[in-house]
């Protein structure tokens, strides 16, 4: 959809090829000249010289099938068995009995190099309008049905993007979507939609429809531990999760439970029960993670009523340092989900009743050996940790206790409880390697990593347990080190406007074309580049928007670091 993590750094953005109005009308031929030609004039470098011919036609033919939905395939082939096989034959090669009996000359759909010359478009206006043998079917097949058995056809020349079916079995779900608003409606003839996983690999959905008590059930499912289900409805205009289970397999039946809630402007209780803060140095900063654990306990969902951004409300607002940078959030895009300002960063996702998690690292600059962090709570906090790696002096007034292991790192733990909402938490650090003895062109790599932060729907999050102790700061470090910036420039605070602007700019357009001339050579894996690459750019915009008013255009600050050799743009 044009949403890689590199499309903000194109002016003109990424085409959105899994969208159909711009899918239909080319050919694979087309996107295949454009992929290995390039398209300068949409920053579109040529691949040709990187990737074999194979290799280009490999990746847009997956690419071509995004457009496409397993519902649409299952209905063409429907209507391809009722329709089309007589004289196109089943597999498209135009040996259909009735074009067989006539002496009919079919084209041979299953032949790669005609199939890959045609779009979508125009398969549909012969199907429509007919032409030679082919009779028109724009009266007999809806527009849906024909363009079902457009999409069909593509599958006997090449293998689609396709999401595997469920193995049928003896189980049973039996469910109910409850209100748990008070007074709430039970949402008949709502539908209801199981998720399935095999062994971890996701499953096509199926759908059931509500009774009118909220009651559904779905039927020949398998049992045991390696199927997973979950199942999830829309309520209100918002999304609502189960927990995530299987059917055992001596009763081969589960019960399960939907929850919605009915949706407030007004805020219930909401409170943080753990927050875990991670403090480490690199090149010349503070590398900072933090987690916090929010707690919801009102009986609504919580959808704010102060505006943040165009069309998003503040739901969840924590303080940050103005002199962060770097900020980077789980769960969404700085500008998207997340908004930040000169002292916060503010969340405009609705707040489930229940538990959920933010998660964000950013970077704070010091000068010589010594820094003070010092971090206001924005909501009354149950039970606080702060992690400093081991190295540094600590002066705090926080409780240290034994420090952890994390992923073969010691970390000193300094906690404390009961924290009111805009209490201080404050660290002297010293010790510190010399910022200012930092090498400009160190760049290590990235950590690897054996454990990842599983970011959770946040429907799904409030009616599952998360993680607890030592297993939250494996997962939470891991997420940490792995979105750790790889190069720093000491800026200043997004949105302000100061005499070093033009400077920073400079060194931030430096570290990008090093990015470039690393990746080239092949001393930065592609990974790295693109995450390293993104956060740079991400800086250049933040410096000439204003710090909450994501509207204004920042085309011509992209447009500086837009030309990028390790990305693509189809």
């Amino acid at each position: 959809m044009g949403d890689g993590p590199s499309a903000s750094g194109l002016p003109n953005g990424a085409a959105p090829l899994a969208d159909p109005a711009l899918a239909r009308p080319a050919s694979m031929q087309e996107w295949f000249e454009v992929t290995k030609e390039g398209r300068m004039d949409r920053m579109m470098p040529p691949w040709k010289n990187r990737l074999s011919d194979e290799e280009i036609w490999d990746a847009v033919a997956f690419a071509y099938s995004l457009h496409v939905t397993d519902t649409s395939l299952d209905q063409g082939e429907v209507v391809w068995g009722e329709q089309c096989s007589q004289c196109h034959g089943p597999q498209g090669a135009g040996d259909g009995p009735e074009a067989v009996a006539n002496g009919w000359q079919m084209p041979d759909l299953s032949d790669l190099n005609a199939a890959t010359a045609r779009s979508d478009e125009e398969w549909f206006q012969t199907v429509s309008d007919g032409g030679g043998n082919m009779p028109a079917f724009s009266s007999s097949l809806s527009e849906d049905d024909r363009w079902a058995a457009v999409q069909f056809a593509r599958t006997f020349s090449y293998e689609p993007a396709r999401t595997p079916t469920l193995a049928a079995g003896e189980g049973r779900l039996l469910g109910k979507v409850v209100n748990n608003t008070a007074g709430g409606e039970v949402p008949a003839g709502a539908v209801v939609t199981l998720h399935p996983f095999e062994n971890f690999e996701e499953r096509r959905p199926i759908e059931s429809t509500v009774g009118p008590d909220g009651s559904f059930t779905f039927d020949g499912l398998p049992a045991g531990d390696q199927f997973a289900y979950i199942l999830t409805t829309d309520y209100g205009g918002l999304p609502f999760g189960s927990n995530v289970l299987s059917v055992p397999t001596d009763t081969l039946q589960a019960d399960v439970t939907v929850p919605v809630w009915e949706t407030s402007t007004t805020a219930g209780d909401i409170s943080v029960e753990l927050a875990q803060l991670f403090v480490e140095s690199h090149q010349g900063n503070l590398l900072i993670g933090e987690l916090y654990r929010v707690v919801q306990d009102g009986d609504r969902v919580y959808t704010g009523s102060e505006p943040a951004a165009s069309g998003r409300n503040k739901v969840l607002e924590f303080s940050l340092p103005p002199e962060a940078t770097a900020l980077a959030m789980d769960g969404g895009e700085i500008g998207g989900r997340f908004v930040r300002t000169n002292n916060s960063v503010i969340d405009t996702q609705p707040l489930y009743p229940g538990r959920s998690q933010i998660l964000m690292r950013y970077l704070l600059p010091y000068t010589g050996t010594s820094a003070d962090f010092d971090r206001e709570m924005s909501y009354p906090v149950d039970n606080l940790s702060v992690l400093v790696v081991d190295g540094p002096k600590v002066e705090t007034d926080l409780q240290e206790t034994d420090p952890q292991t994390i992923q073969d790192q010691l970390w000193n733990n300094f906690v404390t409880t009961n924290v009111a909402a805009g209490q201080d938490i404050k660290l002297r650090l010293s010790g510190l390697q010399r910022a200012d003895a930092t090498a400009a062109g160190a760049m290590p790599a990235t950590p690897a990593l054996t454990t990842a932060v599983v970011a959770y729907h946040p429907p799904i999050v409030a009616g599952v347990a998360l993680v607890t102790g030592i297993l939250a700061l494996v997962v939470f470090v891991a997420y940490v080190l792995r979105s750790k910036p790889q190069h720093a420039v000491a800026v200043a605070p997004a949105g302000t406007s100061t005499s070093a602007d033009g400077d920073e700019r400079q060194a931030l357009l430096q570290s990008i074309a090093r990015l470039d001339d690393m990746y080239a050579a092949g001393e930065l894996g592609e990974d790295n580049y693109v995450v390293l690459r993104t956060a740079e750019k991400r800086r250049l915009v933040q410096l000439s928007e204003p710090p909450v008013d994501d509207s204004t255009d920042s085309a011509a600050v992209e447009a500086e670091v837009s030309t990028d050799p390790g990305q693509s743009d189809a």
